[in-house]
């Protein structure tokens, strides 16, 4: 008999299922391993990034490793009946015997002294231990394939196995791996998950998981989670459970340890709420449920009978109690149909993805990314996925101010001028008086989007922005009503850079990044690499939804530059919902946080249209601009809230201070699915009464375009299509400036004219003749939002002045082409 027919039957004899032989080589999955870890979906399993150089090449494991037999172990049981007057405990199979580390580990010392006998200097036995890749070696060996659950599927076995594996140094022939992946298109296992932890077929987000959760996680469990555990105290089995492969060939296991032990009957909460440590130990010392200890199991029995409805008392339900007794009601909190009502918007808004972080009670209920990321190579959105922020960075740099404030470098009321001489508004008294508060609140007396076009795409650096800012007329006197306004937050970062003498994308990341351990997010367009997990920015073009360019915001960087993902804005949000407070510190006071929610501008109330009445909700009573937030009311609480928008991308955060609740939707397309999302998990936690606000704010959306639609057919209807331009094409090419923006050239291109704004190299537009002496520019980045160009024409048919303004009523309000009055250039 060979030393391999040896092995074999031996494993045969300790009553192992199967066994293989596999070659010790690197990993082929190693990069997979990288991205998984990089994700954060090991959670706090911090011992798998130590092994993770062995788990890539378990050759680095000892010296000399060649070879791997690895065994399989079945331990499945079928579920015990139930006690009279007793519901039982949900404990997952590999839970219900004894201790599988030992039981199996014990018969694989077996195995090591045999190799040891033909002349192995090293045999090291592993069960679940150790940085070893059990399945894809059990995948080598010709043991089965790694189905879309995760697991190792055996053909007529199933996957209720435990692997076993002895490392040596005997180069051992490998058997041939199995050729097939029989999963084929059936995925019972990902839909049957309850908590989503399946990001994609065999990519499991752990931190998702019930038995993670359950035996790996310290502390309270997630909020999210505990409506979805459905009973389970110890493990999961559904993944198993549902495929088709265990419920046709699973057969309980002849290992006499795996069978359900006596000790475990009539275990309910009681049981673990009145027993003591050493009592504890005795009962269950020698299972896995001593991985868990007396506290989580009593953790996990709270939660798991909350779950299932069950909840005896409030002594067995604090968490339950403090949202009786506290902001939250009775029975509310994170919707359950939550993922399939995402999904329904995706659908409805014809949106790629999103991420959604919720906060609760300075924890972390929820960060999840949902659909695609990029539609181009199918890339699922996660928690990870970064976005841009655009305007939702606003709370950051009035955070930073607030700071300053604390320390006594600045004051809210402090005149601009104090700290950027050189600022100028028109009107000399407004430049005078202007203060930091009036920068961050949107009450210049300029108009809505004043300024836009100078950053958006251009080449201006940050002062030269705000300077140009100069030459625009006010359209309302100054603190007498709302226009939201982006350059005047750039200049709020550079009064923080001129009192702290750093760049704000320094001053951000040392005061409120690195503390908060924001690791991931970056302030400028230029970090983000495509080919990392960036979202791709998706919108609509003349009708169809396609990849937009991405806007390049750097110079706008402290109004709209953040990129960050919900893993990292959940922890934003739960300090801004402490009040500044990080641990044992505070970023700001108490006072500084009242001061940053507290409304300065008033905004006009509106009524949501009457024929929508799923909107009524939104009426607000009150609705105000304060420093860096919206802050209104709704359904009778205060919410602080922002969004932000740029090119196929957009957001929305919402906070509820009274109630410690925090949420955020990140979106890479440009429709009102953020607020669908948000409002619905809104209502959740406030136990509102059902609201269709995919519906709602789809159907908002829609009468928005048809209304704008209604208007180009008319303009289109009263069109001249028998005029013709004034002059020949080239009288109109030339030099242009505008006193704010700078220079624009026209030139004769083939049988057309196209114009180019010379700070903006995304701005060239072909220009279409439309009636007279106005044409459109059909801008050839087809994000931007075409334009009207009329020419004004002097008495004797020179050119006085071009003048332009948006063709749709849907323009985004930073397209202030009525901003711009170009004339020709000097010597033109």
């Amino acid at each position: 008999m060979t030393g391999v027919e040896q092995i074999r039957a031996l494993a045969a004899e300790l009553g192992f299922v199967a066994c293989g032989i596999a070659a010790l080589e690197p990993s082929r999955r190693g990069d997979a391993l990288d991205r998984w870890l990089a994700r954060g979906y090991g959670g706090t399993m911090r011992y798998i990034h130590r092994q993770a150089r062995k788990r890539k090449d378990p050759t680095l494991i000892a010296p000399g490793l060649r070879s791997a037999v690895v065994v399989l172990d079945n331990y499945y049981t079928p579920d015990p009946p139930a006690a009279p007057g007793k519901r039982p405990l949900r404990i997952a199979r590999y839970a219900r015997g004894r201790d599988y580390h030992e039981v199996t580990l014990a018969r694989l010392e077996r195995i090591a002294e045999l190799l040891r006998s033909l002349g192995a200097e090293t045999a090291r036995a592993y069960v679940d231990s150790g940085p070893v890749p059990e399945r894809e070696l059990a995948e080598r060996a010709g043991l089965g394939w790694i189905g879309k659950n995760a697991m190792l599927i055996r053909p007529g076995t199933g996957s209720f196995v435990f692997i076993g594996s002895v490392l040596t140094d005997l180069p051992l022939p490998p058997d041939d791996a199995l050729d097939l992946d029989r999963c084929g298109s059936c995925t019972r296992c990902l839909d049957a998950c309850p908590t989503g932890a399946f990001v994609e077929p065999r990519v499991l987000d752990a931190t998702r998981c019930i038995s993670y959760l359950t035996i790996e996680q310290k502390g309270p469990m997630p909020d999210e989670i505990l409506p979805r555990l459905d009973g389970w105290a110890f493990g999961c089995d559904i993944c198993n459970e549902v495929c088709p492969w265990n419920q046709r060939f699973a057969t309980p296991t002849t290992v006499p340890e795996f069978q359900p032990q006596g000790h475990l009957d009539g275990a309910d909460a009681e049981t673990f709420e009145s027993m003591e440590d050493e009592a504890f130990a005795r009962r269950w010392g020698d299972t896995p449920l001593a991985r868990a200890g007396l506290t989580g199991m009593r953790r996990n029995l709270r939660a798991a009978l909350a779950s299932a409805g069950l909840l005896l008392s409030l002594a067995f339900a604090p968490h339950a109690h403090a949202q009786a007794t506290g902001q939250t009601p009775r029975g509310a909190g994170l919707p359950r149909d939550l993922d399939a009502w995402v999904a329904r918007t995706l659908k409805q808004f014809g949106q790629p993805g999103l991420a959604v972080a919720v906060v609760k009670d300075g924890r972390v209920v929820l960060t999840r990314g949902y659909g695609l990321r990029d539609l181009a190579d199918s890339a699922p959105a996660d928690a990870h996925t970064i976005y841009q922020i655009a305007s939702n960075t606003k709370a950051f740099t009035t955070a930073l101010l607030a700071m300053l404030v604390d320390e006594g470098k600045l004051h809210w009321d402090d005149h601009v001028t104090d700290y950027l001489p050189w600022f100028q508004i028109s009107a000399p008294y407004v430049t005078r008086e202007f203060t930091i508060r009036d920068l961050i609140t949107h009450r210049s007396g300029l108009g809505l989007g004043a300024g836009d076009l100078l950053w958006w795409h251009s080449d201006y650096g940050r002062e030269e922005v705000v300077r140009r800012l100069r030459t625009l007329q006010p359209v309302t006197s100054f603190r007498s009503a709302y226009a939201y306004d982006n350059v005047l937050y750039i200049a709020a970062g550079l009064v923080i850079e001129s009192v702290t003498r750093k760049p704000w994308e320094d001053v951000v990341r040392e005061r409120i990044l690195a503390p908060l351990g924001m690791s991931e997010v970056t302030t400028t367009a230029r970090a983000l690499d495509p080919k990392a997990d960036v979202a791709a920015p998706y919108g609509l073009v003349d009708g169809r939804l396609v990849l937009v360019p991405r806007d390049t915001v750097d110079n706008t960087a402290p109004a709209g530059g953040i990129n960050a993902n919900v893993t990292d804005i959940a922890k934003w949000l739960i300090v801004q919902l402490d009040s500044g407070r990080v641990g044992d510190h505070r970023l700001w006071t108490q006072a500084r946080a009242r001061e940053m929610w507290t409304g300065v501008t008033p905004l006009p109330i509106g009524n949501p249209p009457a024929a929508l009445p799923m909107l009524a909700p939104l009426r607000a009573n009150f609705s105000l601009y304060a420093l860096g937030w919206f802050v209104r009311d709704y359904r009778g609480v205060k919410l602080a809230t922002h969004t932000g928008g740029l090119s196929g991308m957009v957001s929305r955060t919402i906070l509820v201070p009274d109630a410690r609740l925090g949420i955020v939707v990140l979106t890479n397309g440009e429709t009102s699915a953020m607020d669908a999302v948000a409002f619905h998990i809104l209502d959740g936690y406030l136990g509102a009464p059902p609201t269709d606000w995919i519906a709602g704010f789809h159907a908002l959306s829609q009468g928005a375009e048809q209304r704008a639609d209604s208007v180009m057919r008319a303009q289109e209807a009263g069109r001249d299509r028998t005029s013709k331009p004034s002059l020949p094409l080239a009288r109109y090419a030339g030099r242009y400036t505008d006193a704010m923006y700078g220079d624009a050239t026209i030139a004769v291109e083939g049988d057309h004219l196209v114009l180019r704004f010379s700070h903006s190299p995304a701005f060239v537009g072909d220009l279409e003749h439309w009636q007279h002496d106005t044409f459109v520019a059909r801008w050839r980045s087809r994000a931007l939002a075409d334009a009207f160009v009329t020419f004004d024409l002097d008495p004797d048919g020179s050119i006085d002045a071009v003048r332009l303004a948006a063709v749709s009523p849907l323009a985004d309000f930073s397209f202030d082409y009525q901003d711009l009055l170009f004339r020709p250039a000097a010597g033109e």
